[in-house]
């Protein structure tokens, strides 16, 4: 593939180039539709009708994912940035007055690499834990339906929840003393011109051995990854060999319990969205912090992080279009509330937290 490349006039960096071009587009499209997609369900899901504890979980994974869209388009901005260099010629007046917003700007610098950076490790490991809470539920409900309404209350889930975002804000809060934002001065053509740039800090903590061995590297495996990796891959295991076994037994007769159920499997369909972009994002992670950068290519490297910004983007995307096609009170509700064209009467519709609960609602068929 080199040989043909070069043989056309191109090298294997601007081939890569090409290609990291093409994600940064399809990461900025998956941006804008996740935006969109997280908003609807915080609508949706705030719906009074659709009170009950999974409601809490999802409209919080709502919230977490979007602060993780948008402040990792606020970090990705250089990403994109360098993938349009080859064309700065096009434009070079309007080219470098966004080059220099973008890297010399102490605001912006500040922003986006201290602010916004650690933000969205919050926002990252909150969404992470949801995911690992709203997985207990369903293995709660399908498993123990009994203790249910006693264990995964409205008001326990709301404590719980609450506890997970202080949990995710106090673990993250030590990125805030890892990097700077300093001055440098340079003359250029006689002028002394000033100019920020992104530094450790020289009493940092990333100059503490024990912090980075400690923290960076084991605790962020271990927290980050492993625990709640597999305490969602075990449950949702079991949940979904009891629902099957569930299902097989309760088809020929009417179950009181189906809207729990499909709701069970609306959630085992988004941990499994959950797990499979975690699990790309996760390996590009764990093979720079094992074997660090060095060895590849610095075109690589650049190509590496965009795939891993794409699959972090698509999982705190794609959470809508999951609710819409695989759990019916959540589209009908969507329906109403979007679809004026669609006839309906004033009632109240089934909610997740009581399946029992009739509803009077006429909607035509989806």
């Amino acid at each position: 593939l080199r040989d043909t490349l070069v043989n056309n006039g191109y090298d294997s960096h601007r081939s890569i180039q090409i290609i990291g071009l093409i994600v940064t587009g399809v990461t900025f499209v998956v941006i804008l539709l996740g935006l969109v997609g997280n908003i609807l369900s915080m609508v949706v899901w705030s719906r009074p009708h659709l009170k009950s504890s999974s409601s809490v979980v999802l409209t919080t994974l709502a919230v977490c994912d979007t602060l993780v869209v948008l402040s990792g388009l606020w970090q990705d901005i250089p990403l994109f940035h360098q993938s349009l260099s080859g064309y700065k010629s096009i434009y070079p007046n309007f080219y470098s007055t966004i080059e220099n917003f973008i890297y010399y700007n102490y605001y912006t610098l500040w922003t986006r690499y201290i602010v916004s950076m650690v933000i969205y490790k919050m926002a990252v490991t909150a969404s992470m834990y949801l995911t690992v809470i709203i997985t207990v539920e369903r293995f709660i409900c399908i498993c123990h339906p009994f203790q249910f309404n006693e264990w995964c209350s409205y008001r326990r889930t709301f404590k719980t929840t609450a506890f997970t975002i202080l949990f995710a804000v106090m673990y993250n809060m030590s990125h805030f003393w890892e990097y700077r934002v300093i001055p440098r001065s340079f003359w250029v053509e006689g002028k002394n011109i000033t100019v920020y740039m992104t530094r450790t800090a020289d009493d940092g903590l990333l100059y503490n051995r024990l912090y980075v061995q400690v923290y960076i590297t084991w605790m962020f495996i271990f927290i980050d990854y492993l625990l709640p990796l597999t305490c969602i891959i075990s449950l949702n295991i079991i949940t979904c060999i009891k629902l099957k076994r569930i299902n097989e037994e309760r088809r020929a007769i009417s179950d009181p319990r189906s809207d729990e159920n499909k709701l069970t499997q609306m959630v085992i369909y988004v941990v499994v969205e959950f797990l499979v972009c975690t699990s790309f994002s996760g390996f590009i992670a764990l093979d720079a912090i094992f074997h660090g950068n060095a060895r590849y290519s610095v075109s690589f490297n650049f190509l590496m992080r965009q795939v891993r910004d794409t699959f972090n983007a698509l999982n705190s995307s794609i959470n809508f279009i999951t609710y819409v096609s695989s759990w019916p009170p959540f589209r009908r509700t969507f329906i109403q509330m979007f679809c004026c064209h669609r006839k309906r009467n004033q009632s109240t519709p089934v909610s997740p937290g009581n399946p029992n609960q009739t509803s009077n609602i006429r909607v035509s068929p989806v």
